[in-house]
C-alpha cells in the first residue's frame, strides 16, 4: 500500500467517521476503485483507532470524569449499551467480514443510511438542545439497549453508527446533547472490542509506514469532523447528509 493511498483512506477516514454518511461504506468503495487489493479489516480498525483519540481529546471532561466514576449513572448505562453491541459484533464478525469484502451492497446501505439521517433531521428539530443529567432508571436502561443494538446494526458497511445512535438517542427522547455525547462516548468501548477481535491481522502488514501515515491523517481529520457536525446537528442541517447518501448510493450502484 502506498503512502499517498493511506492519507487518503486516513482523511476520508476521519471525515466520514463523524459526519454521518459511514465511513466503513466509503472505505469498502475507495478500495474496491483504487485497487487496494491487500483491504484488510485490521487497517480499518487501527483507522477506528486514530478516531478513538480524536474521541478522547474532543470529550477529555467527560472521560476524565468516567475514569474517576466509572460505575456513574453514565458509566453503567454505557456499559449496557455496549452488551448488546458486543454479542452483535462477536457472533456476527464472519457475516460482516463477507459484507466488507461486498462493495455491492453499499448503495442499498447507503440509501438506507440517507433515510436515517431524514430521520435524525426531524427528531431534532423537536428535541432540547441541552438534556438532564444522566440518570440510572429502567427507562433509561431499556433506551441503552436499543441505542446498542442500533450500534451493532451499524457494524454493517454503509451504515453510519453514529448516525443509527444519535438517531435512536433522539427516537428514545434523549436531548442534542446527551445524543451526541452518549453517541460518541459509546463508541470507545465498541472501536477497543473490535480492535480486540482483529489484533492477529498485524501479521498481515508488510509495511508499518502506510499506517502511521493513514492514522495520523484519521486523527487529525477526525478532531476536525467532530467540531463540524456538533454544529451542523445544532443548526439542523443534517438532511444534507441525507441527500448525500441517497445520491453516492445511487451513483455507487452505476459505477459498481
Amino acid at each position: 500500500m502506498e503512502n499517498f493511498q493511506a492519507l487518503f483512506l486516513g482523511i476520508l477516514q476521519g471525515l466520514t467517521e463523524f459526519l454521518p454518511v459511514s465511513s466503513s461504506g466509503h472505505l469498502v468503495i475507495a478500495q474496491h476503485f483504487i485497487k487496494f487489493a491487500s483491504a484488510s479489516l485490521f487497517f480499518d480498525i487501527m483507522l477506528h483507532i486514530a478516531t478513538l483519540f480524536a474521541v478522547f481529546i474532543y470529550f477529555r471532561k467527560e472521560c476524565f470524569e468516567l475514569l474517576k466514576a466509572p460505575f456513574s449513572p453514565l458509566g453503567l448505562l454505557l456499559i449496557v449499551a455496549t452488551i448488546p453491541t458486543g454479542l452483535i459484533g462477536f457472533f456476527g464478525q464472519e457475516h460482516f467480514k463477507v459484507l466488507f469484502a461486498s462493495p455491492n451492497v453499499i448503495p442499498v446501505t447507503l440509501v438506507i443510511n440517507g433515510a436515517i439521517l431524514f430521520t435524525i433531521s426531524l427528531l431534532a428539530s423537536k428535541n432540547s438542545i441541552e438534556g438532564q443529567a444522566f440518570e440510572l432508571t429502567k427507562n433509561n436502561i431499556l433506551k441503552a439497549l436499543l441505542i446498542g443494538i442500533a450500534q451493532g446494526i451499524a457494524i454493517t458497511p454503509g451504515i453510519s453508527r453514529a448516525g443509527m445512535t444519535i438517531s435512536s438517542a433522539l427516537l428514545c427522547g434523549f436531548s442534542l446533547s446527551q445524543a451526541f455525547s452518549f453517541s460518541f462516548l459509546l463508541s470507545i468501548p465498541a472501536i477497543i472490542g473490535a480492535f480486540i477481535l482483529e489484533f492477529e491481522g498485524i501479521n498481515n502488514l508488510s509495511s508499518y509506514t502506510p499506517l502511521i501515515v493513514g492514522f495520523a491523517a484519521a486523527f487529525v481529520s477526525g478532531l476536525a469532523a467532530l467540531y463540524i457536525l456538533r454544529r451542523l446537528l445544532w443548526s439542523g442541517y443534517l438532511s444534507l447528509f441525507g441527500y448525500y447518501c441517497v445520491i453516492m448510493g445511487g451513483f455507487f450502484y452505476f459505477m459498481l
